[in-house]
């Protein structure tokens, strides 16, 4: 999965918030689906409309990310958060 977390997620990202980070909008705004970022772990919550069944898909965080992650939650650092893209592969 390519993310690109871009200003405008940035901009609109939650402190210390696993669920409105700027990496999981950004996955969002992709994948319309639910996202949790945690400083080792994307998750995706991919929900199917029909029967209302829910799979999880676990991807590992890259470590430039979770550096963004712990920069962004600490108000200190926060000024230090650019635009950046990553990828990453579903945990197997």
């Amino acid at each position: 999965m390519k993310v690109r977390v871009l200003r405008r997620h940035i901009k609109l990202g939650k402190p210390n918030s696993s669920l409105r980070c700027p990496i999981a909008l950004a996955i969002k705004e992709t994948l319309h689906q639910k996202v949790i970022v945690d400083l080792a772990t994307i998750t995706v919550i991919k929900t199917r409309n029909k029967t209302g069944d829910t799979t999880l898909h676990f991807y590992p965080l890259p470590k430039e990310a979770s550096q963004f992650v712990e920069h962004f939650d600490y108000k200190a650092t926060r000024h230090l958060c650019k635009p950046f893209t990553f990828e990453t592969k579903p945990k197997r």
